[in-house]
């Protein structure tokens, strides 16, 4: 099992959620850019920049 972490633009914690046995996760961000970083068991780690739109769905697939 791991966590989704999400992090504002200067890289500063704001919210973690743990991963659903699909590997599914939800934030509900305001809009703007934010980064998404994959925290998995071994100390893997996956970052990616994501852009958030007000009442869009942002579908992202995060790979170690």
């Amino acid at each position: 099992m791991g966590y989704v972490r999400l992090l504002d633009p200067d890289g500063e914690f704001v919210a973690e959620v743990p991963l659903a046995a699909d590997g599914a996760f939800t934030f509900y961000p305001t809009p703007g850019q934010w980064t998404l970083r994959l925290l998995a068991p071994g100390g893997l780690r996956a970052d990616r920049t994501v852009s958030a739109e007000a009442g869009m769905v942002t579908e992202v697939e995060l790979t170690l």
